[in-house]
């Protein structure tokens, strides 16, 4: 039997242009925290949160990009939700804080070699 593909979650982000760097930081240890503590995600490898520096100049206005790693399909559902079953609160807590200060975002999510 093979294993579980990891999943790798990945958030463009376009944040609003009234959200400070002190909120976005604060934003940022939300996503950062999602697998520490008694209330902690399991089945996340990584959390990985920047602003883009990229020099190519094609991020059609995303300044800001959130990557996150599964070990497996069901650890992603299990955080993000499902028709079956409820969201992480963690996860919904999270975005309590970070929906009001995003203008705009692209979530994607694959399996490497998929």
């Amino acid at each position: 039997m093979e294993p579980e593909p990891l999943v790798c979650h990945i958030l463009l982000i376009c944040f609003t242009e009234k959200t400070s760097e002190a909120k976005i930081a604060e934003i940022w240890s939300l996503f950062e925290d999602l697998p520490n503590g008694c209330d902690g995600i399991e089945g996340i490898i990584s959390v990985q949160c920047g602003s883009n520096n990229s020099p190519e100049g094609l991020s059609k206005g995303f300044t800001h990009s959130v990557v996150v790693m599964f070990d497996s399909v069901a650890a992603r559902d299990a955080y993000t939700g499902t028709s079956t079953q409820p969201a992480a609160i963690k996860h919904l807590a999270l975005k309590d804080v970070f929906l009001p200060a995003i203008k705009d975002i692209i979530v994607l999510d694959f399996s490497p070699g998929s």
